[in-house]
């Protein structure tokens, strides 16, 4: 261990959480948002930074799972219900391949 003004610095090394990632989070957020909505509304409801959030927006347009729409002067973006159903059953099925 490195010593820094007389400390220990020790490495804590994390490990991924169960549950949903953050874009099948956004993904399900949309999916109970129906009417759209912004980046900033995505980032404040996510706790995740606007940068995140729009990499994430950009996977889910190019999987035509969402869509954008102008509405004045903001974006305001909308699920794609493509027979999907229940985005719980997206992290189910990735659940299920994982363990296969």
């Amino acid at each position: 261990m490195d010593n820094f003004n007389g400390e220990n610095l020790a490495i804590k090394f994390i490990t991924a959480r169960p549950g949903l990632n953050t874009t099948e989070a956004m993904w399900e957020l949309m999916f109970k948002n129906p009417e759209g909505m912004t980046v900033k509304e995505l980032s404040d409801r996510l706790n995740r930074p606007v940068s995140m959030i729009q990499i994430c927006l950009k996977s889910l347009i190019s999987a035509k799972r969402v869509y954008v729409r102008f509405s004045g002067n903001k974006k305001l973006y909308y699920p794609l219900n493509q027979g999907i159903g229940n985005p719980a059953s997206l992290y189910n099925k990735r659940k299920e391949s994982k363990n296969s």
